[in-house]
């Protein structure tokens, strides 16, 4: 790089400074930008390797009621939409209550954003997020209305994002990174995790007979544990209930395990 002796410093830094700012408005340069875009460029950063397969999962069970998506399962959705758009991948949201053969596919699409430079391909990341997330609010109600919602299998939901990273590797040839989310109080009835007064020693017995899928590398998150439609449960049986899932989790060969009450924002849990 050519070194150049600024004789009149003040002066030459703010000619340099205009024509550098005109060469990168005119070239679309990737320099850091501000606001929404330099956020998304921060989340940019936090990118696995591999293009993300992304697979939400929102529990319709009873214990969680309503007949329209709840302003957390939609957050969610947006933000795992928003994070798998900057990165690139798939991504699909699953409406599920009693078992793993009663889900429903809300969303199933690919977020790969087109553009030459870093900011064009971030300039398109709104609007996808947004149409994705406005395709599974509008789904969800007829979806939840036809589902079985007198049990909650949450355990198979974990097997199923096994068998969706397989899928779409096999479907592009391409190694993908398993980000799964499921949303759910946790309350499941395969096992039975109904009994308010379950204890820590009692959900790690009942973890220990559970055989998990192979999970190798992926990032997994359970948010929502512990708060129903009647309200927040005692802290002694989210306690057990999280204990449950780390444990089961912690065999799956999973790279990142959260399991939380109240769901982190993506690029905020490294912050």
């Amino acid at each position: 790089m050519t070194k150049t002796n600024f004789r009149t410093p003040v002066r030459l830094m703010g000619m340099f400074t205009a024509a550098a700012l005109a060469a990168a408005l005119s070239s679309g340069c990737d320099a850091r930008a501000g606001g929404t875009i330099g956020q998304l460029q921060d989340l940019a950063k936090t990118c696995p390797a591999e293009p993300l397969a992304t697979t939400v999962h929102l529990d319709g069970s009873g214990s969680r009621d309503g007949e329209t998506m709840t302003a957390e399962d939609l957050r969610v959705v947006r933000d795992q939409a928003q994070y798998t758009a900057v990165c690139g991948g798939t991504f699909r949201v699953v409406l599920f209550a009693t078992n793993a053969s009663e889900t429903t596919i809300l969303a199933d699409t690919t977020l790969r954003m087109s553009g030459a430079t870093e900011i064009a391909r971030l300039r398109r990341v709104a609007a996808a997020t947004g149409e994705v997330a406005d395709q599974v609010e509008a789904a969800f109600p007829q979806a939840l209305a036809a589902l079985p919602r007198d049990g909650s299998d949450i355990m198979s939901q974990f097997g199923l994002m096994s068998e969706y990273v397989a899928q779409v590797d096999a479907r592009t040839g391409v190694k993908h990174r398993l980000n799964g989310v499921v949303v759910t109080d946790g309350v499941a009835t395969v096992p039975d995790l109904s009994d308010p007064g379950l204890t820590v020693e009692q959900a790690e017995e009942i973890a220990a007979n559970i055989v998990p899928p192979d999970l190798s590398e992926a990032s997994i998150t359970v948010a929502g544990v512990g708060r129903t439609s009647g309200g927040q449960m005692a802290t002694e049986t989210i306690d057990a209930l999280k204990a449950l899932y780390v444990s089961v989790l912690g065999r799956t060969n999973a790279e990142d395990i959260v399991v939380v009450t109240d769901y982190v924002t993506v690029g905020d849990a490294d912050a």
